[in-house]
């Protein structure tokens, strides 16, 4: 019966493929895209593989043995799920990218260059901060409950932890205003090299496709080609790489002088791991719930998204984790770091329901968001906003939890919103100002020579004009301003 769920979950997901990318709207700007890949690797490939190389180190790990109808359910179950996710994505989403970008929009991002710097300015030591507290060099305080499988902060607060995400939006912008040269990819390029000499790879990855991504759309790259997918190849196998010393190799390879540490062999299959364990954690859900709970959590864990905010310094008897929890997962094995996935929350929340619900709401939700992206303008906030959104389903979608898809967006929206703060104390001039003007001056739209030059009489299109300047220019007679347009042109094409 096993081999059998397996042979239907391939069909399934080719024919879910097949239809999806013959479709207009298919792009990889799309959510259903990033569900497509999270559930080819983990629901659909590493089933097929651990059958045929026989999976145990989880089952081990966690103390259960599934039961072959265990197994059956949770196939069925992933595939239900992939297959609601994607019906309510084309619904609400079921659009083309448009890649409407204007030469207004252009002017805009080059005017926004010195106000981001000012964003590193403040957030940047923010964030380092966080990385170094991540990776032990700095004490927080760290704990593990053993009745729950939480960790929790002692002596600090969980926002000095995560605020580690903000480099991922700082270093990939930084490139992306930038056009990608050599000088701006150095931030990205070093955090990335530190984070695999630690070992720690998520948040790599996630600066490594988000500045794909935004690469993507600069060159108006909107189908995976064959660039794309090796570069997302090659991720996918440094992940794997580097999560197999946890990053010596890389240290060795840079020359980083240490102490040697022995590698012990491990007796772990291929991609059997705890990374791409996610059928075995959701096993681990249906063999307790509800047989053994006795029940269902109905999405009480939700209520976690308000709990969380308050430090546990501030609040001395703050639960551990979800406070009106119903199921004691450590009761019945040592879970220890697992995550349940869309459909596994689903399972924890309500059973078969659970999980067309909780797919299928996410699906339309997220479709909904790309919908008002690929049919709006594109302005450099925009663009900046949603790319860095996106990236967060990476993670989400294989945890699962609302609150991990809060904790998330938090933290890689945050140098959007100062980026914007400081664009208005600084009195950037917005995209629809400068093509409102330029409409004025009866100049074409689109044209990126005419909206550069309208940009300022003096024209410094590297950083932003002063508001006495801008007020200075539209007190100018239109015919001088056209003058100086002319020539700014002619200075841009002297032939």
């Amino acid at each position: 019966m096993y081999p059998l769920s397996l042979f239907i979950s391939a069909v399934s997901f080719v024919l879910a493929a097949i239809y999806f990318v013959r479709k207009p709207s298919f792009n990889i700007f799309h959510p259903v895209s990033v569900y497509m890949a999270f559930q080819l690797l983990i629901f659909v490939v590493r089933p097929i593989v651990g059958y045929y190389l026989g999976y145990d180190a989880m089952y081990r790990g966690f103390q259960f043995t599934p039961s072959e109808s265990n197994r059956v359910t949770v196939i069925l179950a992933s595939n239900a799920g992939f297959l609601m996710f994607v019906a309510g994505a084309l619904y609400t989403g079921n659009v083309p990218m448009r890649f409407n970008q204007t030469a207004a929009d252009m002017a805009e991002r080059r005017n926004l260059r010195a106000a981001f710097l000012w964003v590193w300015v403040l957030l940047g030591p923010l964030a380092l901060y966080s990385v170094l507290a991540s990776v032990g060099q700095v004490d927080t305080g760290l704990a593990l409950d053993r009745s729950t499988g939480v960790a929790y902060n002692t002596t600090t607060s969980g926002y000095a932890t995560d605020a580690q995400i903000m480099f991922i939006s700082l270093t990939c912008v930084l490139a992306w205003i930038y056009r990608f040269r050599l000088l701006a990819l150095l931030p990205l390029i070093s955090y990335c090299l530190y984070r695999a000499t630690t070992g720690y790879r998520v948040m790599m990855i996630l600066a490594i496709f988000m500045a794909l991504l935004l690469y993507a759309f600069d060159r108006k790259i909107a189908r995976p080609n064959w660039r794309i997918l090796m570069v997302i190849g090659l991720s996918i196998s440094a992940f794997v790489y580097i999560g197999a010393d946890r990053g010596q190799g890389v240290r060795e390879a840079l020359g980083i002088a240490e102490e040697q540490v022995s590698r012990s062999e491990s007796d772990a299959k291929f991609m059997e791991s705890m990374d791409f364990a996610n059928m075995e954690f959701f096993e681990y859900l249906v063999w307790v719930i509800p047989e053994k709970s006795g029940t269902y959590d109905y999405f009480l864990d939700n209520f976690q998204i308000f709990t969380e905010p308050v430090p546990r310094t501030f609040w001395t008897g703050k639960p551990m984790g979800e406070p009106f929890r119903r199921i004691w997962l450590m009761e019945y094995g040592t879970p220890f770091g697992m995550t349940r996935s869309l459909p596994g929350e689903g399972w924890y929340a309500f059973g078969w329901p659970g999980v067309i619900f909780w797919c299928g709401i996410w699906g339309l939700s997220l479709g909904w968001v790309y919908r008002k992206f690929a049919q709006g303008p594109k302005t450099t906030l925009r663009v900046v906003t949603y790319l860095s959104f996106e990236i967060t389903l990476i993670p989400f979608y294989r945890d699962g939890q609302l609150l991990t898809f809060v904790r998330l967006v938090g933290p890689v929206l945050l140098p959007c919103g100062a980026w914007l703060l400081f664009a208005k104390w600084s009195g950037v001039e917005w995209s629809r100002q400068i093509a409102r003007r330029a409409g004025r001056l009866g100049l074409p739209g689109r044209k990126g020579p005419d909206l550069a030059a309208v940009t300022a009489p003096g024209r410094n299109p590297d950083g932003p004009d002063s508001a006495a300047k801008r007020g200075a220019a539209r007190r100018l007679p239109p015919a001088v301003l056209r003058r100086q347009i002319a020539l700014a042109r002619d200075r841009d094409d002297p032939e």
